[in-house]
């Protein structure tokens, strides 16, 4: 059998690695491995536009807006909606990712919905890619911690912590520690 081959990086990739592995309290290997995961679960952005740009040869500011809107649109098709990449359990829960989610009854005023999420295992899986069309999220830390990757965007959010994602910001999330738990609010409901 060959050894394992390892991934050679940049000296500043590495160091910017270096610097979200104190912050973060994990491995350079599982912070990379995190992020690969999720950069792989979508196609770029910005290849996208370069492809819109290049056929249509577009130069000007207007022109440029109107490009990256339209792929914007084409890559925003392949984000999938949440409930499509949800595995039921038997026990009612849903699986995704190293997430376990467990779904409350929207608010009888219909304003929000509440999300009850944890760690299954330590493998740190992001939930893929995916975004709430109408729906504004917000995520509070209630322990451990967890990765918010969205389009040029990575944030660490640790217990006590809150963060929001807006409607139709596509975006994964990754548990970072196998005791993570965090509490999802979506408002309106997320049908």
């Amino acid at each position: 059998m060959p050894p394992d081959k390892h991934l050679v990086l940049d000296p500043d990739v590495h160091k910017r690695l270096k610097s979200r592995k104190l912050i973060s309290r994990t491995t350079v290997r599982e912070i990379g491995n995190a992020i690969l995961r999720s950069a792989l679960d979508h196609p770029p952005l910005s290849a996208a536009i370069a492809d819109k740009l290049i056929s249509a040869g577009k130069i000007s500011a207007a022109d440029y807006d109107q490009a990256r809107a339209e792929a914007i649109q084409e890559t925003d098709a392949l984000h999938r909606l949440v409930s499509d990449l949800l595995q039921t359990t038997d026990h009612g829960t849903f699986v995704a990712g190293s997430w376990e989610i467990r779904v409350g009854e929207p608010a009888s005023n219909s304003h929000y919905q509440l999300f009850d999420a944890w760690a299954i295992d330590g493998d740190r899986n992001p939930l893929p890619l995916h975004c709430h069309e109408g729906s504004t999220e917000y995520f509070i830390v209630l322990q451990g911690r967890i990765l918010i990757t969205m389009e040029d965007k990575e944030t660490i959010i640790e217990g006590g912590e809150c963060f929001r994602v807006t409607p139709g910001e596509p975006h994964s999330t990754t548990p970072l520690t196998a005791d993570t738990r965090t509490v999802v609010v979506c408002s309106p409901p997320d049908p």
